[in-house]
């Protein structure tokens, strides 16, 4: 029901979609040259601040590609399927955190109305965003640290924004995967929890460092910085909202509670890290493509709020939250000048019936 409500709110482009790599894009075209040897610097093909040149260290696209010998449509296939059971964790994860199978089912439709939940289906430009995303809530939703940890090094690996959702990632699994009323064996639980996922990363940058050495690629930021979030000044309010857009309500209120309850370490480092990620979304192009990794606070913020709260007080917190996002419009958050509304089934299939 949650992937047909995302895709109903949300359908993919597919007729300006090209299987054909000289015809699909740069990116794509990247990810399959690097597929073909992964110790190719991309830098020696494309520009160093495109999409493209990101391959060099986005390697999950081109393994796929090496391994499995995908093209350009398994790509988007095995991008659909990472969709799907991110809808799903996110399904049960709310769910499990709120004891309550409607919550769980409220808060899937909730994060499907957004960038975050569609953007598996819907972003065919050859980037894995959504396969990043579902192995960052995988690492969030699992207890063995083992797991977490192969999960955060698979996320990074996908996309470096991983690496900058990290704090957020750990300020969440605080309140996940701990619970006071179970005492000191469900604080293990939790150190266990972040220190698989502290390890993960760790192992992700020697990794990411021994594999730039050995084949002698480089580190390149070319188009991102300081200048470019000045340039963008114009795009924060509608980023910022686009990340979350309903979820906002659920970051509110346990940023509220939080703070009447005295947890006040928590609710610092919970504000300041997903404040890093804004302020790393405006510093690069693509908005909305960074600030969907806002998403583990919106679990957090859920979290906090069934800890305090009655279910049907939470229910009807989520229900109005899922509300706000089903009917606000979907917009993507390009650069300076870029909005782009992501349009529901009913108008492509109007589109597709008159041939745009």
């Amino acid at each position: 029901m949650t992937v047909a409500m995302c895709l109903l709110m949300a359908f993919p482009s597919y007729q300006d979609f090209r299987a054909d790599p000289d015809k699909a894009g740069k990116t794509w075209k990247a990810v399959l040259l690097k597929g073909k040897d992964l110790g190719w610097n991309v830098l020696e093909a494309f520009g160093p601040s495109t999409n493209a040149a990101r391959v060099n260290f986005r390697l999950t696209g081109p393994v796929l590609v090496k391994t499995l010998k995908l093209g350009v449509p398994g790509l988007v296939t095995v991008l659909a399927l990472a969709g799907a059971f991110l809808l799903g964790i996110c399904v049960w994860l709310a769910g499990k955190i709120c004891g309550d199978k409607a919550i769980g089912l409220l808060a899937g439709i909730g994060v499907a109305a957004t960038w975050a939940g569609a953007t598996a289906f819907c972003e065919l430009r050859g980037v894995f965003d959504g396969l990043a995303l579902c192995f960052l809530m995988s690492a969030l939703a699992f207890q063995n640290p083992v797991v977490i940890a192969i999960f955060v090094f698979l996320a990074a690996w996908t996309d470096e924004r991983a690496l900058v959702n990290f704090p957020l990632l750990l300020v969440s699994m605080w309140v996940l995967h701990g619970d006071s009323a179970e005492g000191q064996a469900s604080g293990r639980a939790r150190l266990k929890s972040i220190a698989g996922a502290v390890s993960g990363f760790t192992i992700h940058l020697l990794s990411r460092a021994a594999y730039a050495r050995w084949f002698g690629i480089p580190h390149r930021f070319d188009g991102n910085g300081i200048e470019v979030l000045m340039n963008q000044i114009n795009n924060i309010p509608m980023g910022i909202w686009s990340g979350l857009e309903g979820g906002w309500i659920i970051i509110c209120s346990a940023a509220y509670l939080a703070w009447v309850q005295g947890r006040r370490i928590w609710l610092a480092m919970f504000l300041a890290s997903i404040s890093l990620v804004l302020v790393v979304s405006f510093a690069v192009v693509d908005i909305s493509r960074t600030t969907a990794f806002l998403l583990p606070a919106f679990f957090a913020g859920l979290a906090v709020l069934r800890a305090s709260e009655e279910a049907f007080t939470v229910r009807r917190i989520v229900f109005l939250s899922t509300l706000v996002s089903v009917l606000w419009p979907m917009y993507y958050v390009g650069g300076k000048s870029t909005i782009w509304w992501v349009y529901p089934l009913p108008v492509q299939l109007i589109r597709i019936a008159m041939g745009r």
